[in-house]
């Protein structure tokens, strides 16, 4: 019986898993490019009787920001796949034969659905952004030839650094403000993943459906406090609690998929 935690034996599972699933992960991305082109194309208007594609400051500015919210969307959505295939029976026990411990199986799945799926994405938008040159220089554009690839990069550095370097009442710390900014998106991230374990089927739908009712709760009940301005103790707060809650999402996600059964329910994985 293996015990430990092997890195090769995780490099493995993960060659596994992407050798087993490419076609999803390249559909996937040609997918997410043609979307993301369609909204980066769909400013073109007819200005004197010509197409021409709006390349003005204002445009680049919606197409980087688009970019960024689906690359945000994706990332923390694409937790609730961590499960995906595992609700067929020769899958999962295509899953359960692997010559692995269930830590590196879980490990493996949790990297493919959040760093692979980014780093997927950053292509995705690199392949729109080729796409969208090429039709520019087609149809041509009024403000030149520009990357929206390049404002993205930019505007999605500024989104991560901006926390850290914002201009804060006296008193008050950018690096607890930052951590408590990555915290909240990391944590979210971390309660889609149980979900992709603890639903059997439809995880993200259901999963989203949970989580906003939950906020919609949450948001009422909290509402009377938070009607003013928001005390900087409450990022204090936040930052100190939000490693613990993700710790312990990423606890229990594993527990379930550990206890994960070779023939489930049909909705759920206990």
């Amino acid at each position: 019986m293996m015990c430990g935690f092997s890195f090769s034996r995780l490099a493995q599972v993960l060659r596994w898993d992407v050798a087993a699933g490419w076609r999803t992960y390249v559909t996937g991305l040609c997918g997410a490019a043609l979307i993301m082109f369609m909204v980066f194309a769909v400013s073109s208007r007819y200005v004197g009787g010509d197409l021409v594609v709006l390349t003005d400051e204002a445009n680049m500015g919606d197409k980087a920001d688009f970019a960024v919210s689906a690359f945000v969307f994706a990332v923390v959505c694409g937790a609730s796949f961590a499960g995906l295939g595992l609700g067929d029976k020769a899958r999962r026990m295509a899953c359960f034969m692997l010559p692995a411990t269930p830590l590196e199986k879980f490990v493996a799945r949790c990297l493919q659905f959040t760093v692979l799926l980014g780093i997927l994405f950053f292509a995705a938008v690199a392949v729109a952004d080729a796409l969208h040159f090429v039709f520019c220089l087609i149809v041509g554009t009024n403000g030149g030839l520009h990357s929206v690839f390049a404002l993205f990069a930019e505007r999605l550095a500024y989104a991560v650094g901006e926390p850290f370097t914002r201009e804060l009442e006296p008193g008050a710390s950018n690096v607890v403000f930052g951590i408590y900014g990555i915290g909240a998106f990391v944590w979210l991230q971390s309660l889609m993943l149980v979900g992709s374990v603890f639903f059997s089927r439809y995880q993200l739908v259901i999963t989203t459906m949970v989580l906003a009712v939950g906020g919609v709760v949450l948001a009422y009940a909290t509402y009377p406090y938070f009607r003013g301005p928001i005390p900087f103790a409450f990022y204090e707060v936040g930052a100190a609690v939000l490693p613990v809650l993700i710790a312990a999402d990423y606890a229990v996600a594993y527990r379930l998929f550990r206890r994960m059964q070779l023939v489930g329910r049909k909705w759920i994985n206990i």
